[in-house]
C-alpha cells in the first residue's frame, strides 16, 4: 500500500498513462500519438504529443481531470475506463491509505455508493462525532441520492416515450382499420369481428394512456423532491412531456 500522497498520485497518473496507451493501441488500426493529440485539440483541450507520450510512459506526476476528459473523448472510451482497471485488477488504491475492490472504487466514483471511509483506525464514537448532518440530508448532499434521482428521471422519460409511441400506434391502427376493418382483426386474431377488435384496441389505448399519466405524475413528484432538496431538476427535452409535467409540478421553473 502506498502511504505517501505524492507516490500515490504519481502511481495513479502512471496507471492512467498505461490505460491511455492500451486504448490507443486497441484501435484498429491503432491511433498514433499525433492523432490523439489532434483529437484533444479538436475537443477544445490541446495536449501536445510530447505531453501524451510522457503520460503514457508515466513521466508525469499528475494527470488533470481536464486531461482525462479530453483523452477519453479522443480515445472514444469513458473517463472511468481510463482511471479504473475494472476487469483487470481486483483491488484499487482509492486513497493513499485505503485499498478497496476495483468495482467498489468505480461505484464510489460514479455515485452508486456512499463515500469511501477515509478515517482509518478511529473509534466508532469518534466517527459518529464527525458526521454533523442528518443521515437522510447527508445522503442527498453526498451525491449518491442525486445520481439515483437523475437515473430515475431518465428512466421515467424513456418509459413515457415508449408508452406514448405505443398509444399513437394503437390510434393509427384504429383509424386505418375504420377504412379496412379486417386489418385490425388480423392484428388482434383472438377477436371475432371488427367491433370486438375495435373495443379491444380502445381498452388497450385506455390502459396505455393511464400509464402515460402515471409516469407524468411520477416525473413531477420526483422533480418536486429534487427542488425540496435544494437542487435544480434536469431539463426535459421533449416539449410535449415538459408541458404535461408542468401541469403537475408544485413549483415549476
Amino acid at each position: 500500500m502506498v502511504e505517501d500522497e505524492g507516490d500515490w498520485a504519481s502511481e495513479l497518473a502512471a496507471q492512467i498513462g498505461q490505460r491511455v496507451l492500451h486504448f490507443r493501441q486497441w484501435h484498429k488500426p491503432k491511433l498514433s500519438v499525433q492523432v490523439v493529440a489532434d483529437r484533444c485539440a479538436a475537443a477544445g483541450h490541446p495536449l501536445d504529443r510530447s505531453v501524451i507520450a510522457k503520460i503514457e510512459k508515466g513521466q508525469r506526476r499528475t494527470v488533470t481531470v481536464a486531461d482525462i476528459l479530453a483523452l477519453a473523448a479522443a480515445l472514444e472510451v469513458t473517463p472511468v475506463a481510463l482511471i479504473f482497471p475494472l476487469g483487470e485488477q481486483e483491488e484499487f488504491q482509492v486513497l493513499p491509505n485505503r485499498r478497496v475492490t476495483t468495482w467498489r472504487a468505480v461505484q464510489y466514483f460514479i455515485g452508486d455508493s456512499n463515500s469511501v471511509d477515509w478515517r482509518g483506525d478511529i473509534s466508532l464514537r469518534e466517527r459518529g462525532q464527525l458526521v454533523k448532518a442528518e443521515p437522510a440530508e447527508w445522503e442527498k448532499r453526498s451525491g449518491t441520492w442525486l445520481i439515483a434521482a437523475w437515473r430515475r428521471h431518465d428512466e421515467y422519460a424513456e418509459q413515457w416515450e415508449s408508452a406514448t409511441q405505443t398509444a399513437l400506434r394503437i390510434i393509427r391502427e384504429v383509424e386505418e382499420a375504420e377504412e379496412l376493418p379486417e386489418n385490425l382483426a388480423i392484428r388482434l386474431p383472438e377477436t371475432a369481428d371488427w367491433e370486438s377488435a375495435k373495443g379491444r384496441a380502445e381498452d388497450m389505448l385506455l390502459l396505455q394512456q393511464a400509464h402515460i399519466h402515471s409516469l407524468v405524475r411520477a416525473i413531477a413528484r420526483l422533480r418536486d423532491e429534487i427542488r425540496e432538496a435544494g437542487f435544480k431538476p434536469p431539463r426535459i427535452h421533449d416539449r410535449y412531456l415538459a408541458d404535461a409535467v408542468f401541469g403537475y409540478e408544485e413549483d415549476p421553473e
